[in-house]
């Protein structure tokens, strides 16, 4: 996914995957003849079915900008939230009882349930649909940095610590927050 987004693994090398039997090179052999294939397939019927997707960092770099928050904060918070994987919207739909079922939605954990509606927040700061924060990667991100910057109001720093307070409210603990802080200074990478 984002190899090395902050920094090398454990011993200083990249993570490639435990026991993938298949390197790097034959991989990137592999999928470019997919995607050859694809695109000669999509042409041969008169429709041409290749898409191009933003990167995760792209995603991540475009909500930073948007709403002044550091991005390093961002995917950290989206990191210490679910490792930068993107869940389906009834992973978590609030159910009442059910601890699992507490309503957090994408990358960003936008909350909505009977007592916290970050969802509905980010709703309205952004412009965009409910529906379209809960399934949509980059739209979720941009969600979370908008709420990020509406917490921490129009007095932005530079400096990490101060968004300290901001990041603790964003997830209802400051041990949230600690993790998100603890993740910025040891650094991750995932595949």
């Amino acid at each position: 996914m984002c190899s090395e987004c902050f920094g090398p693994a454990p011993g200083g090398k990249p993570t490639s995957g435990i026991n993938s039997g298949v390197d790097r090179r034959d991989f990137l052999r592999l999928s470019g003849s997919g995607l050859a294939g694809a695109v000669l397939l999509g042409s041969a019927s008169g429709r041409v079915f290749a898409q191009t997707r933003t990167t995760l960092k792209t995603e991540f770099q475009s909500a930073a900008a948007k709403y002044r928050v550091p991005i390093e904060l961002l995917m950290a918070m989206g990191y210490v939230n679910t490792l930068w994987e993107m869940p389906p919207p009834d992973a978590s739909d609030y159910v009442p009882g059910d601890i699992h079922g507490r309503g957090a939605y994408g990358i960003m954990q936008l909350v909505q349930n009977p007592w916290e509606d970050t969802l509905g927040r980010s709703a309205s700061l952004t412009g965009l649909s409910e529906a379209k924060l809960k399934t949509e990667r980059a739209a979720n991100v941009l969600g979370g940095a908008a709420v990020l910057a509406g917490i921490m109001g129009s007095d932005r720093h530079s400096s990490f610590n101060a968004w300290y307070e901001a990041v603790a409210e964003y997830g209802g603990a400051e041990l949230y927050a600690q993790e998100v802080f603890e993740t910025l200074e040891s650094g991750v990478s995932a595949t």
